[in-house]
């Protein structure tokens, strides 16, 4: 008879599964003291109890090998499969010389991309060593092409950049200083602004971007004669006066319009109320409402303020008989005061846990 694993006791550790043919040994490793326990259940059944624990520490994602696919998938958990005996690295895995050196006679699996642009890397030392390579995409340098390309799984996708590309996995600002650092060739996996002043950007001689492309109307059309491609959006930035940020409540008024004729911003804010006075090309032209919860104004002035809102919440106007005092906008935010001491508030348009 299969001897019953015990309830493992609450932990802020995390599980480790090891598989012996069909049994599976669980680990659980705490701050407090390191215990082991024994399973002689089916891998099936051990291997859902595992899926379950790390789907709530990982943010519901979670990895396994491709054994255990047709069983897994019937769970509840989204799960993701590598192929069996493969070597796991990142997201954003590296391929680099340091990397070669290193190399082991195995394939190497990456959830979401392998980068592959490192002009030292020895694709004579991966192929003699054995290593082979199986992500969703990989991106290569043009001049390794050719002694890669048979050691990479037949199903990912292939992006090829010209030599010496630095590919840059963050949101930049093509100022001086990101040119010094990476050049002038770019693979940008994320968002791009380009700046007011300054024009060091326009030597680029290649720039793929894959997100959106923040630049100013007068810096549009260069920027599109260097750009050489973009999975998002050009966007069109605003002048960026005065910032209004961080604050629970927030009234615009036609004053403060008028002493910033260079533009207005508010951002990451609770509430953000427009005065009825204020024309709407004041509004067009100078105010500019970004990551905030809840923005109110008159019904006459709610098309001028659709234009220029961003990541809001919610547009309208101020419904009769509403509080427009401070409390009355907590409340109306918070969903009432009571408790909000011992209570998490986010305003983000995308939150990870």
């Amino acid at each position: 008879m299969a001897q019953k694993a015990r309830r493992a006791p609450q932990t802020h550790g995390r599980w480790v599964a090891l598989t012996e043919k069909n049994r599976v040994k669980l680990f659980i490793f705490s701050p407090i003291a390191a215990r082991r326990r024994f399973c002689n259940t089916p891998c099936f059944s051990a291997t859902l109890s595992l899926c379950h624990s790390l789907s709530k520490q990982k943010g519901g994602r979670n990895h396994c090998g491709k054994r255990y696919t047709k069983r897994i998938k019937k769970s509840y958990w989204p799960t993701t499969c590598y192929p069996d005996g493969a070597i796991v690295l990142k997201r954003n895995a590296v391929i680099d010389k340091l990397f070669a050196l290193r190399a082991k006679h195995s394939l190497y699996w990456s959830a979401k991309r392998m980068i592959m642009v490192d002009p030292q890397l020895d694709g004579a030392a991966l192929r003699s060593k054995g290593a082979s390579f199986c992500a969703k995409e990989v991106i290569l340098a043009q001049s390794k092409v050719e002694e890669l390309v048979d050691l990479i799984e037949e199903q990912a996708q292939l992006i090829i950049v010209p030599d010496h590309t630095a590919v840059v996995l963050d949101d930049i600002t093509l100022d001086d200083s990101t040119l010094e650092r990476y050049g002038k060739r770019l693979y940008v996996i994320g968002d791009v602004t380009v700046p007011e002043q300054g024009d060091a950007w326009t030597g680029l001689e290649y720039l793929n971007v894959q997100g959106d492309i923040t630049v100013p109307q007068a810096h549009k059309d260069a920027l599109l004669s260097v750009l050489t491609e973009v999975s998002g959006e050009v966007k069109l930035a605003r002048p960026k006066g005065a910032v209004l940020e961080n604050k629970p409540f927030v009234k615009i008024t036609k004053w403060m319009l008028e002493q910033q004729p260079t533009g207005l911003q508010v951002s990451d804010c609770a509430m953000v109320q427009i005065a009825d006075d204020i024309p709407k090309q004041w509004i067009v032209e100078r105010l500019h409402i970004v990551d905030c919860a809840i923005v109110k104004c008159s019904e006459a002035l709610e098309d001028a303020v659709t234009m220029i809102c961003e990541d809001v919440g919610s547009i309208g106007p101020v419904g009769a008989g509403e509080d427009q005092s401070i409390g009355g906008t907590i409340n109306a935010v918070l969903g009432g005061i009571q408790g909000v001491l011992d209570t998490k508030v986010i305003n983000a348009v995308q939150y990870v846990l």
